[in-house]
Order: structure tokens, then C-alpha cells, then sequence
């Protein structure tokens, strides 16, 4: 497997593409989802990378496949019972060509224009995180908005 540590993004497709991906967020900043409430004001549009990973991330707090569909994400249990997700988020940017490491030139997941959004879970259904609370999302635009490609948490290959 492979160890996403950077991940691209597609911009030069013109302006039908979304192209917001530095959005102005703070990074102490303490975000919740949960069944029936968020922080997030963009949970069910994917305008944003950011929000694209928020919806993901409700899809899973909230048990409903559609949102997971809006963002493409691959199939996925989504389990039986809804969950409280506590987060932050820790960067989210466009990679650029200079940024691919020429061993991952052909990787599906890593194209310039491609975002890369890495969160920190604090609490996962209430309970603490402890290891591997770092995840990171690769995205693609799309004329509809961002889709999320893959997802993985840092420092697991």
C-alpha cells in the first residue's frame, strides 16, 4: 500500500471547476457532527475541499448513504448506529506539479489540481482518540463540486 502524505489537485480545467480549496478556517479550532446538528455550515455541498471531507464525515456520524454519494466516496459500511465525530481540521491545499514526488507521477490519487485535507479526530463516538487520529484525504474537482478519492490515516501504509 501506500502512504499518502500529499495529494493533488486538478485547477487548470477551467471555471466551471470549483477551485476554492484554501479556505479560511483555524486550525484550534474544535468542529462537531452529529446526527442531527454540525458545526459546519456546508455539510451536503461539496463547494470545498473542506467540505467535501464534512460531508464525508457526516455520511458516517449520520448513517445516510446519500451524503457519502455526493462526494463519490467509495462504498463503505456505514454500520447501524449514529455517532458524535469531534475534529480538527489541520490544513487543506491544492497540490501543485512541484509538489508530486516522482515515485507517485502515476498514482491515481496525486494530480496537480488535486486537494489534499488532513484532519485530527479528537473524539470518534465519544470516545477518545488515541492512535492514529490523523487523517488524510485525497480529493478531485469535479464540475459539481470536490469528490473524495481516498482517505487514510497517517503513518499506516
Amino acid at each position: 500500500m501506500h502512504l499518502l502524505g500529499v495529494l493533488a489537485g486538478f485547477l487548470a480545467l477551467g471555471a466551471a471547476w470549483p477551485v476554492m480549496a484554501d479556505e479560511k478556517f483555524d486550525p484550534k479550532q474544535v468542529r462537531v457532527i452529529t446526527p442531527s446538528n454540525a458545526t459546519s455550515k456546508c455539510i451536503g455541498d461539496p463547494k470545498t475541499p473542506i467540505c467535501a471531507v464534512e460531508t464525508l464525515l457526516a455520511c458516517f456520524a449520520r448513517q445516510k448513504a446519500e451524503l457519502c454519494k455526493l462526494v463519490e466516496a467509495p462504498e463503505a459500511d456505514l454500520g447501524d448506529s449514529t455517532q458524535e465525530i469531534t475534529y480538527r481540521v489541520l490544513f487543506s491545499k491544492i497540490i501543485h506539479k512541484r509538489d508530486i514526488p516522482k515515485s507517485l507521477a502515476d498514482s491515481y490519487w496525486i494530480k496537480p489540481g488535486y486537494a489534499e485535507v488532513e484532519i485530527e479526530e479528537v473524539a470518534f463516538n465519544n470516545v477518545k482518540c488515541s492512535d492514529f487520529c490523523r487523517v488524510s484525504y485525497a480529493l478531485r474537482p469535479s464540475p459539481t463540486g470536490w469528490i473524495v478519492i481516498e482517505w487514510v490515516a497517517v503513518g499506516v501504509d
